[in-house]
């Protein structure tokens, strides 16, 4: 279970082949290398939420590759970890890339004091110039409470990041109790 990724591409006539297949360099059993994934032009996001920085409770951990547009063949550029991970946060459960932005899921959280698997999500940036990656900000639902799981789903979009929390136990529409989920709207301002 450490986990594999594979790059396909498609040529002119339609027809699908495979690049390459990718894996963490410090790859390791259960690591779950490829449990998410997102790609945008020649960067790759590569979750790896059983990632075994802790062990035997896991942080998880987001990898990105990139390719070389020259040859093709795809690199590890970076490992990128939650600043304040702890054991079971499941971060790179779910990952969204865009340009130089990466939004990575770690629906297990706990460390935000809002009760066991509340959730979190990190925004990590990249410096065009030197290929580095930083944590920019974690993102909590302003009213997330335990099992809530936020940051199981992600997405993004230029400046908007949605978010699913996926045990948000907000009343149905029938207005009866039950655990319907629910996606937030988060937009970056600035810088």
């Amino acid at each position: 279970n450490s986990g594999a990724a594979y790059i396909y591409t498609r040529d002119a006539s339609g027809v699908w082949s495979e690049q390459a297949k990718l894996a963490a360099l410090d790859a390791s059993p259960q690591g779950f290398f490829g449990y998410s994934v997102s790609i945008h032009g020649d960067t790759a996001l590569i979750g790896a939420n059983g990632n075994d920085e802790a062990i035997p409770t896991p942080l998880g951990a987001a990898y990105v590759f990139i390719r070389d547009p020259g040859t093709g063949m795809w690199s590890q550029q970076a490992k990128l970890l939650a600043a304040d991970g702890i054991a079971g946060d499941d971060f790179g459960s779910a990952v969204a890339l865009d340009g130089n932005t990466a939004v990575i899921g770690a629906f297990g959280s706990s460390n935000s004091g809002n009760g066991l698997n509340s959730g979190a999500v990190y925004i990590f940036i990249r410096d065009p110039a030197t290929g580095t990656w930083s944590q920019q900000t974690k993102l909590v639902a302003s009213d997330t409470k335990a099992d809530e799981f936020f940051g199981n789903a992600v997405a993004l979009h230029g400046e908007t990041a949605v978010i699913g929390a996926v045990g948000n136990d907000e009343v149905t529409l029938s207005g009866l109790p039950g655990v319907p989920g629910s996606a937030y709207v988060f937009i970056r301002n600035g810088a």
